[in-house]
């Protein structure tokens, strides 16, 4: 950036920044304040739209033939932090399982994202058994191309669940796109997985959910793409999860505040442990 308009953004007042990054075309944005899935869905492009799978099957060719770290929304990246908080609890589930494979279910993982960051900074004999439930198009390009001993697909939850125990269910930036989150955590509560690990989910804290349209730049598909996105109520979630489960950590994700114009929400991070009969297996803090 150049020295005149590091200048210009210091006198900037506040709200005229916020203006900007809400309504400027080259930035990531959300508008809107729908009353139901079908009605944004139907002023979006879409996310299953073939250009994005596209783009996203390219980068994931990209990082298997070494051009990068991982690929995340079709974008090649070359360095990034590792996800701590994650590996803490596969480093946990290592210890406890000694020298079996960890069973991972990554809903929404994409071809691998989430995977390769956590294959590169673990150590070679934490073993893991990575198995990414997506898109019909994305879990076809997955077993064709991107499949490994430790990395597959498949097309839900139940489908994996029927073959085996599952250690942890990772929903990585994923609860927002879909149309019924929140009746999708229940059926997730009744299930016996031990661990929960939700990251990169902006929440909001004033007990009300958004649904907005997320407007993406073509900086990123390469063309301008739009879909339906949450902004779920915090209390709402905890509540849900919190009727089998007990709260662990919970932590802003590092994707920043979104600005919703009349409300801002934040990124953020939990890690959910299954309660045991006996009664709670860790602290509690859910209400902020």
């Amino acid at each position: 950036m150049t020295k005149w308009r590091e200048h210009l953004r210091s006198w900037l007042p506040p709200a005229l920044l916020r203006w900007r990054r809400r309504w400027n075309p080259n930035l990531i944005r959300f508008t809107g304040d729908y009353p139901n899935f079908e009605t944004a869905l139907a002023d979006a492009s879409g996310y299953d739209s073939e250009l994005i799978q596209k783009r996203v099957i390219d980068a994931q060719r990209q990082v298997r033939a070494g051009k990068g770290l991982f690929a995340q929304d079709g974008v090649v990246i070359d360095s990034a932090c590792p996800p701590l908080r994650l590996l803490s609890v596969l480093y946990h589930l290592g210890l406890e399982k000694d020298s079996k494979s960890i069973s991972v279910i990554d809903f929404g993982g994409a071809l691998g994202s989430t995977y390769d960051r956590c294959r590169h900074a673990a150590p070679v004999d934490l073993k893991f058994d990575w198995t990414i439930v997506e898109q019909p198009a994305l879990i076809q390009a997955g077993r064709d191309d991107f499949t490994t001993s430790e990395l597959k697909f498949s097309p839900s939850i139940e489908e994996r669940l029927a073959q085996g125990p599952v250690d942890l269910l990772l929903l990585s930036g994923v609860l927002p796109y879909l149309q019924e989150p929140f009746s999708f955590l229940r059926m997730i509560a009744n299930t016996e997985i031990p661990w929960i690990v939700i990251d990169r989910t902006p929440l909001l804290f004033q007990k009300c959910n958004r649904l907005t349209l997320q407007h993406v730049p073509a900086s990123i598909y390469g063309s301008p793409q739009s879909y339906p996105a949450w902004f779920l109520d915090h209390n709402e979630l905890c509540d849900i999860l919190s009727s089998h489960y007990e709260i662990i950590s919970q932590h802003p994700s590092g994707d920043g505040e979104f600005d919703l114009g009349d409300v801002q929400s934040l990124s953020y991070g939990m890690i959910w442990k299954r309660r045991d009969p006996a009664g709670l297996v860790g602290t509690t803090d859910r209400h902020r």
